[in-house]
């Protein structure tokens, strides 16, 4: 879905002297700006300066002022987080090392209200290492980049979740993992789980 900046904006010239006043924004209102970008905004004033003075043979240069704002596109996170089988709090799941582990997610929502569920080729899960859950990590396992048997992010209509079917290795360390999934940088969940023997 595309995202644009829409605002009621007006100009006008203290007690309409030279009225009309012309009001152009760069870039223009209804731009194209990508999901999780902050845009600045400009806007420029210009007065008709059709007045001219009686010893005067030519109008005088319309006034100009500017004005600019920020447009930050982001998106309406939904609070559950992440969803069964994991947990967004203590006691966090276990789960044995080796084995799968969905990761599921309600999607976030549009400005305008409507679910979000065209992200799934823009979801990024990342998995850093902990060894005990209250641990700062040192590293993380790229996302999205996980080993065969691992599925790719979809959207499942029935069930109106984002799913990710994590498969863990054999050769991945014991101990608490933090999970994060986000899209163009903007967090969506985050919590722990355990992998076990």
């Amino acid at each position: 879905m595309k995202q644009t900046y829409l605002a009621e904006l007006s100009a006008s010239d203290p007690g309409g002297v030279s009225e009309p006043v012309s009001l152009t924004c760069a870039p223009a209102e209804g731009t194209y700006i990508p999901i999780g970008t902050t845009q600045t905004v400009v806007c420029t004033a210009t007065e008709s300066a059709t007045y001219r003075a009686p010893v005067s043979s030519a109008p005088p240069p319309p006034n100009v002022s500017q004005a600019s704002f920020t447009v930050h596109v982001t998106l309406d996170v939904h609070p559950a987080g992440f969803l069964s089988p994991l947990r967004m709090a203590p006691p966090y799941s276990a789960h044995k090392r080796g084995s799968t582990v969905p990761h599921k997610l309600y999607p976030p929502r549009y400005a305008d209200g409507t679910p979000a569920t065209d992200l799934a080729e823009g979801l990024r899960l990342v998995l850093y290492p902990l060894g005990a859950c209250d641990a700062e990590p040192a590293s993380d396992i790229s996302g999205n980049d996980y080993p065969s048997g691992s599925t790719t992010w979809r959207y499942d209509p029935k069930s109106g979740q984002y799913i990710f079917n994590l498969k863990t290795q054999s050769a991945w360390n014991l101990g608490c993992y933090r999970a994060e999934v986000s899209y163009a940088g903007i967090l969506l969940a985050k919590t722990h789980f355990n992998l076990t023997r």
